[in-house]
């Protein structure tokens, strides 16, 4: 190194006003920051891993037979559309790209893909529950 001191666990943040406020509206404004996701993650305790995790859950699916791609019916226009449904997660809301209304998820489903497709999720195929 050249002398310099490196701090690898060190984030600063900045807030900018511009105008004339109070006091009082610049705490209000650091409490809002204060509460932002991001700010609240990189306070809390971080466990970091690195993995090979979508190939991983990949090659379990695919070794199970799970079927991946699933047909959406749209319940208001009959508009029916082939898609991969997710492997890591939950897909909770669909656009309809004929209607363009936004499906989301029945009340018991876990995703768009149990509620409106022709196939349930890969976790619903492997597991029988929710992701």
């Amino acid at each position: 190194m050249d002398g310099h001191r490196v701090e690898m666990g060190r984030i600063e943040f900045l807030v900018e006003v511009k105008g004339d406020l109070t006091e009082v509206q610049k705490n209000q404004l650091l409490e809002i920051a204060y509460k932002c996701p991001v700010h609240r993650t990189l306070h809390s305790k971080i466990h970091c891993a690195n993995k090979y995790f979508h190939n991983f859950l990949k090659s379990i699916f695919m070794s199970r037979e799970i079927k991946l791609q699933s047909i959406i019916t749209c319940p208001t226009c009959a508009h029916r559309k082939e898609e991969t449904m997710p492997i890591d997660s939950c897909q909770f809301f669909y656009e309809c790209e004929s209607c363009h209304k936004v499906l989301k998820a029945k009340e018991g489903d876990c995703c768009v893909y149990c509620s409106y497709g022709s196939v349930k999720c890969p976790s619903i195929q492997d597991k029988g529950k929710c992701c």
